[in-house]
C-alpha cells in the first residue's frame, strides 16, 4: 500500500514535469498573470507530496539550496511588502511561491538515480510534445494558415524582427524566446540521458536534431544557447580523441553564441527589411537603458515584484507601436523589481547551485547527469537571462530543483531515501 501511494505521488510529479511546456491554452488570468494547465497539476502534486511527508513516507528536502531559495523568497517578500502596487505584487508573490515549490517538489521526489532517470525521461516527453507542437504550426503555415492571431496558435508575431511572410514558432509557449530557452535546456537533457545510458544513440540523435531545428524556427537570440550545448557535447565526446577538433568547435560555438547576443542590440527601421542600412537601437537595448535609469528610484527592495519595469514607446520593424514594460534581461528585471537585496539573493542562490554542481570526481552515471544538468542550466537559463526575463519561468525552477537533487544524489553515493 505504501509503495503504491509513493508511486502515485511520484507519477503526478512526473506528469507535472512533462507538462511544463504546456503554457496554453490559458485556463485562467488574474490581472496580467496567466494560469496554464500545468499550474493545476502542480496543486495535485504538492498535495500528494505534503501527504507523503506528513505520513512519513517522504522526508523534507535536505539540500543547502533550500536555504538559498528561502533567502531569495524573503527578499521577494520584502519587495512585495514595500511595492508601489502591493495588490499586484501580492498576486505575483503567490506565483513566485509556486515557482519555488517546483524546485521543492524535485528535491522531494528525486532522491535516487532511478528517480532522477524517471524525471529526465519525463522532461524528454515534454520536449517531444514541444517539438510536435512546433511541427504542427509549421505544417499549418505551409498549408496556408499563417496568422498567429487567427487560426495558427503555434506561431508568434514577428516582434522585433522585420515583417514578412515567414513563420516564427512558439509552440505551446507564450512567446518564442521562452520556447527556445526550453528547447536549449531540453537538448542538454536529451544528450545527458544518452550519456547516462538511459536513451539509445539513435533516439537521442533524432530527437536532438529535431530540437535544434525546432529551436531555429523560433528565430530567437536564445538559439545561441544551442551552440553552447553543442560545444560541451563535442568536448565530452572527443576531448581525448580529437583535441584540436574540440578546441576549434568550442571557439566556433563561443563566437556564434556571442554573435547571437551582439546582434540583438540593433534593429532595422520599419520598412528596411533585413538591410543593414537604417539600423537603430533595438527594443532590448532601449529596455535595458530604461531599467538602469529606473533602478535608483527604488534601490534596495525595488518597485515591487511583478510591477512593470519600464514604460517605453517603441515602433517595431513592422511599423506598429508598442509599449515596452519588460526589462528583457533577468538581472535588470530583478534589480528594478526587487532591488539590490533581491538581486544579491538571486545571485547567491545561483552561485551556490553552480558551485555545488561543479566537480564530481569519478566518471559515474550520476556525475554525468550532474554535468549535463549544469550545462542545461548554463545554456538554458544563464545565457538566456542576458536577453530575456526568465526569472519567473516554470521550467527554469524545475531545472534548479533537478540540478540540486542530482548534486545531492552524487554526494550521497546514490542513496535511496
Amino acid at each position: 500500500m505504501t509503495a503504491t501511494r509513493i508511486a502515485a505521488s511520484e507519477a503526478i510529479f512526473l506528469v507535472l514535469v512533462a507538462s511544463l511546456p504546456l503554457m496554453r491554452p490559458v485556463l485562467l488570468q488574474v490581472r496580467t498573470f496567466t494560469i496554464p494547465p500545468a499550474d493545476f497539476i502542480f496543486v495535485l502534486a504538492a498535495l500528494a507530496a505534503l501527504v507523503d511527508v506528513v505520513a512519513g513516507r517522504r522526508t523534507p528536502p535536505r539540500s543547502p539550496i533550500v536555504v538559498w531559495v528561502a533567502v531569495y523568497a524573503a527578499a521577494v517578500a520584502m519587495s512585495t511588502l514595500l511595492s508601489i502596487d502591493r495588490p499586484l505584487s501580492t498576486i505575483k508573490f503567490a506565483g513566485d511561491l509556486y515557482l519555488f515549490g517546483l524546485a521543492g517538489l524535485a528535491l522531494v521526489h528525486v532522491r535516487s538515480l532511478a528517480a532522477l532517470r524517471r524525471a529526465l525521461l519525463a522532461w524528454t516527453a515534454g520536449a517531444v510534445i514541444t517539438v510536435a507542437a512546433g511541427a504542427v504550426g509549421l505544417g499549418m503555415f505551409l498549408a496556408g494558415v499563417r496568422d498567429p492571431f487567427d487560426g495558427n496558435p503555434f506561431l508568434s508575431a514577428h516582434g522585433s524582427l522585420p515583417g514578412g511572410t515567414y513563420p516564427r514558432v512558439m509552440g505551446l509557449f507564450l512567446n518564442p524566446n521562452m520556447y527556445c530557452a526550453y528547447l536549449v535546456a531540453s537538448l542538454a537533457i536529451v544528450l545527458t540521458a544518452h550519456r547516462a545510458g538511459w536513451m539509445p544513440r539513435r533516439a537521442a540523435s533524432v530527437l536532438g536534431a529535431a530540437i535544434v531545428a525546432a529551436g531555429a524556427m523560433s528565430l530567437s537570440p536564445g538559439f545561441g544557447g544551442m551552440l553552447i550545448v553543442v560545444a560541451f557535447a563535442v568536448a565530452g565526446a572527443w576531448k581525448d580523441v580529437q583535441p584540436r577538433l574540440v578546441k576549434a568547435a568550442i571557439v566556433a560555438c563561443a563566437v556564434g553564441a556571442a554573435a547571437f547576443f551582439v546582434a540583438i542590440v540593433a534593429s532595422p527601421e520599419a520598412g528596411t527589411g533585413l538591410s543593414l542600412h537604417g539600423l537603430r537601437p533595438s527594443s532590448r537595448l532601449l529596455a535595458w537603458t530604461g531599467a538602469i535609469n529606473a533602478f535608483p528610484a527604488h534601490p534596495w527592495f525595488g518597485k515591487g515584484v511583478g510591477v512593470d519595469v519600464v514604460a517605453i514607446r517603441y515602433i517595431n520593424p513592422s511599423g506598429e507601436s508598442e509599449v515596452l514594460t519588460d526589462a528583457h534581461n533577468t538581472w535588470l528585471s530583478v534589480l528594478v523589481q526587487c532591488g539590490a537585496v533581491g538581486f544579491g539573493a538571486l545571485t547567491a542562490l545561483i552561485v551556490a547551485l553552480v558551485r555545488g554542481a561543479r566537480g564530481g570526481g569519478e566518471d559515474t552515471a550520476v556525475s554525468r547527469v550532474v554535468s549535463g544538468l549544469l550545462v542545461a542550466f548554463l545554456a538554458g537559463f544563464l545565457y538566456q537571462s542576458l536577453s530575456g526575463s526568465f526569472e519567473n519561468t516554470r521550467h527554469v525552477w524545475m531545472l534548479v530543483g533537478l540540478l540540486a537533487a542530482a548534486t545531492e544524489i552524487r554526494g550521497e553515493g546514490d542513496t535511496v531515501v
